[in-house]
């Protein structure tokens, strides 16, 4: 049987986590959190993409680096061939809104090309007549409102 005095002599001592480390910890765990939350990017809806990016960070009060980053680890090699010029000389303030900016710019269709989809017609396929009225409403940016019951014209050929 050992005696106590050489237990207490091969003890390795416990010591409680400094603050500091504490709140690495904490951090580390927050963008856990965060980059298992983030979808990748969507090139067919960028805003709503960065809404939904946004609603995920912006509680988290996360810095912009921090956001520019977030936002560079979503994005697929064909995205990123769009913001190279930003990587390579990102700007000093504002990481975040220029690489947005950019990305919605490229991926973002015009208001024109929304129209001219619109009035090409939308096949309604296997959508809902809601599903193809909101489709409708979305490419004509506010154009199309409903007050009261909404008839969506259905191909009679089918």
């Amino acid at each position: 049987m050992e005696k106590s005095e050489d237990l207490i002599k091969d003890a390795t001592p416990v010591l409680a986590p400094s603050p500091a480390s504490t709140s690495n910890q904490q951090a580390e765990l927050a963008a856990i959190s965060v980059q298992s939350r983030l979808l990748p990017f969507w090139r067919e809806i960028p805003r709503a993409w960065f809404l939904q990016f946004e609603a995920v960070v912006d509680p988290l009060k996360t810095s912009d680096d921090q956001k520019f980053r977030y936002v560079l680890q979503q994005l697929q090699p064909v995205d990123l061939q769009h913001v190279t010029d930003i990587l390579y000389r990102p700007p000093e303030t504002g990481k975040y809104a220029t690489i947005k900016q950019r990305l919605l710019t490229v991926y973002e269709k015009s208001e024109v090309k929304n129209f001219q989809q619109l009035i090409r017609g939308l096949e309604l396929g296997d959508q809902k007549p809601s599903q193809h009225l909101r489709k409708m409403r979305e490419l004509s940016n506010g154009l199309i409102t409903c007050r009261g019951r909404c008839e969506v014209p259905v191909d009679s050929n089918q």
